[in-house]
């Protein structure tokens, strides 16, 4: 008896655990992150879409830019997004015609997406986010993350399902805002 206790809660602890997506994120910019205000006047970049296996994953540039745009508009209004992949000179430009104070431009290093609710394999994602100053184009604090998605998925999950949460807390670093768990 007690070994079908053990099994099932050893079953309950995988099936848990393949429910989730986890990341991780590390810092790659030695100087601490600058602290940006609600005034701050940011250009969210997009990228060129990234591909895997010769395949490209189609908006997956604009997918990125808008979990990037959607973090910062929570805490700024002067947050603007071009409208097509640019490449980084392209988009520093147009951060400077949008006066925008720094432009955040992320690299989609790694795209994986699969069929995992048929091979198993999960979704895999890596992205480097740069937050550069648009006055001397210079970097003023980069994260790279990385993800790997539920293993645990009914279909239709993607990488970009995966972006959201190390969005929002890259913008939290720079608008040091630390989240406090309520009494709840």
């Amino acid at each position: 008896m007690s070994r079908a206790k053990a099994l099932f809660a050893l079953f309950l602890v995988f099936l848990l655990v393949g429910c989730e997506s986890t990341y991780s994120e590390k810092t790659v910019t030695t100087s601490p992150a600058p602290i940006l205000k609600s005034t701050t006047r940011i250009y969210v970049g997009i990228p060129f879409d990234a591909s895997f296996k010769n395949k490209v994953a189609e908006g997956s540039g604009r997918k990125t830019a808008d979990a990037l745009y959607t973090a910062f508009v929570r805490y700024s209004r002067l947050v603007s997004m071009g409208k097509l992949p640019e490449g980084f000179s392209e988009a520093l430009e147009s951060a400077r015609k949008h006066n925008a104070e720094y432009l955040v431009y992320p690299n989609i290093i790694h795209w994986e997406d699969r069929a995992t609710e048929w091979s198993g394999i999960r979704d895999k994602l890596d992205v480097k986010i740069d937050l550069i100053e648009t006055s001397s184009g210079q970097v003023a604090f980069s994260r790279e993350v990385t993800g790997t998605g539920k293993w645990m998925t009914d279909g239709g999950d993607t990488p970009s399902d995966m972006l959201p949460a190390p969005c929002d807390e890259y913008v939290n670093a720079l608008f040091r805002r630390i989240e406090k768990p309520s009494a709840l």
